[in-house]
Parts: structure tokens; sequence; C-alpha cells
């Protein structure tokens, strides 16, 4: 914990400068001295409503790592972990929208950012290099991508085993239970959906924070972390080897990453009929309402994945494993 609050108090500071190296940057005479106190100012709003260092703290972007800012779009966090990472460190910013990168490129070529490189990605493909690449940051972007699976598969293959996804994304607790193309038409989408895309393509979902930040009454945004799983057979994936009883038969416990990324925590099925039937276990079902009135397993209880955070205190109490699920 101590480490943590000091990485978060050193990039602080450090973005604080970045800022003002890139205020300083701009002629003058482009950009009047009202104008550039406005865009300061806004930035810093930026990087205190969307919780800039913490979103760095989860991506582990430390001096020396390669990551990758994916939806680059402007840049806006492309300039805070080429920061992040150092002189030793490489920062690869994609985007499919030329123009948006025209734009970022200039500043690049201006010397500010010599450890970026910028590059141009496709619908379904970010042409990132392979293996090489110890965490990727997607923010505002993942509901945008149409071919999401091919990019997370992309997305994947860039990674280093056991390199970090951090997904941050907008959600409108209006339209929860409506279908994901419904939700996405509004630049929405709840993060069950981004759950279950990140395990289908073989990503360990390490930790959900939903809310991660709320504004006002509206629109909240939720952060994801996964890392690259291990490389398995597709067809083989969830099956677990058969042995003793794993660390799901001890009281279930929630909050470390370390925890939740424990691949001891995924309990084959028949593992669980038995378990089921002695009454051993608690069953939650982490759908929405509407799923849960259509079917679920007899005796579990109702916990919308948006609303884990709120009741973790409730079932914090429980004095069984918790088995989680969603039809």
């Amino acid at each position: 914990m101590a480490r943590t609050t000091a990485v978060g108090i050193w990039l602080g500071g450090a973005l604080v400068g970045l800022l003002s190296l890139f205020a300083t940057a701009t002629p003058a005479a482009a950009q009047p001295d009202a104008v550039q106190a406005a865009r300061i100012r806004e930035s810093n709003a930026r990087e205190g409503w969307q919780r800039v260092p913490d979103i760095l703290v989860a991506l582990n972007a430390v001096p020396g790592a390669h990551v990758a800012d994916v939806g680059a779009g402007d840049g806006f966090f492309t300039v805070r972990l080429a920061r992040a990472v150092g002189p030793s460190g490489r920062v690869v910013a994609e985007d499919i929208d030329g123009q948006a990168l025209a734009r970022f490129r200039a500043r690049v070529a201006e010397g500010l950012l010599d450890n970026v490189e910028v590059v141009e990605g496709e619908v379904g493909d970010p042409h990132l290099p392979v293996g090489t690449l110890d965490a990727v940051l997607v923010v505002n972007a993942y509901h945008e991508m149409e071919q999401f699976a091919s990019m997370l598969d992309h997305l994947r293959r860039a990674l280093k085993p056991g390199g970090r996804l951090v997904l941050v994304e907008p959600f409108d607790p209006r339209l929860r239970g409506e279908p994901r193309s419904r939700q996405t038409k509004d630049h929405s989408l709840d993060a069950g959906f981004a759950v279950r895309e990140l395990r289908a393509a073989r990503f360990d979902v390490v930790a959900l924070r939903n809310p991660f930040i709320r504004r006002g009454a509206g629109t909240e945004h939720w952060l994801v972390i996964a890392e690259r799983g291990p490389e398995t057979d597709p067809a083989q994936a969830g099956a677990a080897p058969a042995g003793p009883a794993s660390a799901s038969d001890s009281p279930a416990s929630f909050g470390t990453e370390a925890e939740l990324a424990s691949p001891d925590l995924r309990l084959p099925i028949a593992r669980l009929k038995a378990l089921l039937g002695s009454g051993a276990v608690l069953v939650m079902d982490v759908g929405d309402a509407d799923s849960y009135v259509a079917g679920h397993i007899p005796g579990a209880i109702l916990v919308p994945l948006g609303d884990l955070a709120e009741r973790l205190p409730e079932l914090r109490r429980e004095d069984r494993p918790i088995v989680a699920y969603c039809a």
C-alpha cells in the first residue's frame, strides 16, 4: 500500500511538470495567453476527475516499461504515459483516426516526446508489435470497437506473458439491462460485457472497479484490469485438472488483485455441483434482473455486476465461499 501511494504522488508531480513543458512549447503567437491558460486549466481539471495517477498505477506504468495507448486521440494519456515510463521506456500511440494522429505527430515532432511512436491502426487490428508490451491502456474507446473480439486478440498478442490491459469506459446506469448494441450506440457499455469478452479472449480479469469515476448523477466510469493469460488451447479454456480441492473451498476473500487473479478461483462445473448439493457455497448471479428472472441456478442470489462494489460489505459477512456466475 505504501509503495502504491508513493508512486501515485511521484506521478502526480511528474505530470504537472510535463503539462508545464507542453504549455511553454507552443509559440505565443499561435497560443494567446488566455487560450493557453484555459487549456491548462482544462487539462488540470481532467487530471483530477479522470483519476489519471490511479490509472497509471493500475497500468503499472513504471520507468522503463513499454506500453501502448490504444485509441490515443489527441494524446492526452500518451503524454502522461511517456513521462511515467521515462527515457528508458517506450509508448506506442495508436488510433484509426488519421487526422487526429497527424495533429499528434506534429507534437511528437517537436522533440518533446522522443520515446513515443505513433501508429495508425485499422478497425480490427491496432498494428501493435507482437509480444513486446508490458501494458496496454484503452480509455473511452473500447465501446467504439465494432470488431472487439479481433481487437482483444491482437492486444493479447501484443502483450508480453503476464502483461496488463486496462480498460476505462463510461456507462449510463439507465441503460443497464439493454443489449450491447443499444448501449454502445449511446457511447456506453456495462462492465459485465467487457469482463465476459476479456475472458473469452483468454485474459485473466484481475480487478474490476465499478464505479471507478462518478460525476454527478449522470454517467459513471468503470475500470477493469486484465492480464494476458497462459497459452492454452481455447477448446480447453476453463477446464481444471483433477486434484486436491482448490482455495475456493475456504471462505471467499475479496479486495486484493492477487486474490482475484488466482486461477484457483475458477471452479469446474463438476466441483460446483458437488458443493451445491452439500450447501457448502453461496451462489451469486451477477447478471441483470431480467436474465435472473428468466432463469438462474436454484438458490442463487442476484447481485448485478454494477452493484458488486456496494454489496461487498454485506458479502464479506458471508461465512461460506461465494461462487459468482453470469448466464
